[in-house]
């Protein structure tokens, strides 16, 4: 990734272009075996699946094949704009995304799905600070995703490789900021394509849709010196469109939940300089696992702790960064993937440590 940022002015009006490139080459190696449905319980003891007898495979577990290969490539340009003294600043882009994409077949190694694809994705947005606590704005963007791959073993198609899709965003809201506290209201709608597996022809693909409209509430503030506060809430309308014959329209998408709750707390410690401690509570309401909505995961809270110490270390800013991650050892089920009828668990009692210098 690399890009160069530039400012200058013509007449009235204030220039900073954004120019620059990226790029990712990644290879994917897969295998993995279909067993026997069991009763159970995601929430129980699960069952020894592995007494039953195997359904299905796709490659040798012992010696992964090679089931993808992926070449992203991205140039952009932007520039932001102000007027009246940058009262008013308008940004207007755009991204030119290149996606190659190769699949194999994991008992044979021979190349059976390809796709090359290309599209220019335009970003706008305005932002008007109508005093210097005050601001309102807008934006809409476009982005190319990579396309699925196909795993449900019922599927004509099993193991495709689908093609990319774009997905648009639209996003206005309003912000202040009074220096000790201040906060924002935001309203936003995200289309993209949907998957789901045609009745009649068994092939799956993107054929359907899915819209998310929803509305954000952040704030800040700091009530004590050194005590600082941050939270937020999100609330998503979650929809299915233009399902396999209507029978899903209406339903909520699987992997988005309804609503989202952080806060976030600071502490400057006065017992040593450059010591801050921090605590985090995240929740996530529950989320549905099929388009059907007959499916779902409890809702979860997760408790995070940590710290940082700035400091000097041979004349050169060093952060010295501990986190905690699940402090309780809360066991839950994360997320549902969006694309597919699989689960993420939560990551059990982690901790974590950082150490950034500056040169």
């Amino acid at each position: 990734m690399a890009g160069v940022r530039q400012k200058f002015e013509t007449g009235p009006v204030n220039h900073e272009i954004n120019v620059g490139a990226s790029g990712m080459w990644q290879k994917t190696y897969q295998a993995y075996e279909f067993y026997t449905d069991q009763a159970g319980s995601i929430y129980g003891s699960a069952p020894d699946n592995h007494s039953s007898s195997v359904s299905f495979t796709g490659g040798d577990l012992n010696a992964v094949p090679l089931s993808n290969k992926d070449t992203f490539v991205s140039y952009f340009i932007a520039d932001t704009m102000g007027f009246l003294d940058d009262r008013i600043e308008v940004t207007a882009g755009i991204r030119h995304q290149e996606v190659n994409s190769k699949g194999y077949d994991l008992g044979t190694g021979a190349q059976n799905a390809y796709y090359d694809s290309s599209a220019d994705s335009p970003m706008f947005a305005i932002v008007g600070n109508v005093t210097n606590e005050w601001s309102v704005y807008a934006n809409y963007v476009e982005g190319l995703s990579k396309g699925k791959t196909v795993t449900d073993n019922t599927a004509a198609n099993f193991g495709a490789v689908l093609a990319p899709y774009v997905s648009k965003q639209f996003e206005t809201g309003v912000k202040a900021d009074f220096g000790t506290f201040g906060g924002g209201v935001a309203l936003f709608q995200i289309e993209k394509p949907s998957l789901y597996k045609d009745s009649t022809t068994t092939i799956e693909d993107t054929n359907g849709e899915q819209q998310n409209r929803g509305i954000e509430l952040s704030a800040f503030g700091e009530p004590v010196k050194g005590f600082r506060l941050l939270g937020g809430v999100t609330y998503i309308d979650s929809e299915l469109m233009d399902t396999d014959n209507g029978a899903n329209d209406g339903n909520r998408a699987k992997g988005v939940a309804e609503y989202q709750a952080t806060v976030g707390i600071e502490y400057d410690a006065p017992f040593l300089k450059g010591l801050t401690l921090t605590g985090r509570v995240i929740h996530s309401g529950p989320q549905f696992v099929d388009d059907e909505n007959t499916l779902q995961l409890d809702e979860w809270t997760r408790l995070d702790v940590g710290a940082r110490y700035t400091t000097d270390m041979y004349g050169y800013p060093v952060t010295l960064r501990g986190n905690i991650e699940n402090l309780t050892n809360n066991n839950y089920w994360e997320s549902a993937n969006t694309d597919s009828e699989y689960i993420t668990m939560g990551a059990p009692l982690t901790a974590k440590l950082a150490l950034t210098a500056n040169f």
